[in-house]
């Protein structure tokens, strides 16, 4: 017997087309870039650093 893979559930469309034929925005949906990704991993990274310091590091 051979088993089954799994199948990955389909992504959601960002977009699709509207029955006027125009696209239109899919605002359930939203996939961040890969540059999108890196800059609000370090965006956060950063904001935990000052707000530790601020809580920990004897600033005030």
């Amino acid at each position: 017997m051979a088993k089954k893979k799994k199948q990955k559930p389909q992504p959601e469309p960002q977009c699709y087309l509207s029955v006027t034929n125009m696209t239109t925005w899919n605002y359930n949906v939203y996939y961040m870039s890969k540059k999108e990704k890196i800059l609000y991993f370090l965006l956060a990274f950063l904001v935990g650093g000052i707000v530790g310091y601020v809580f920990f590091g004897g600033l005030f």
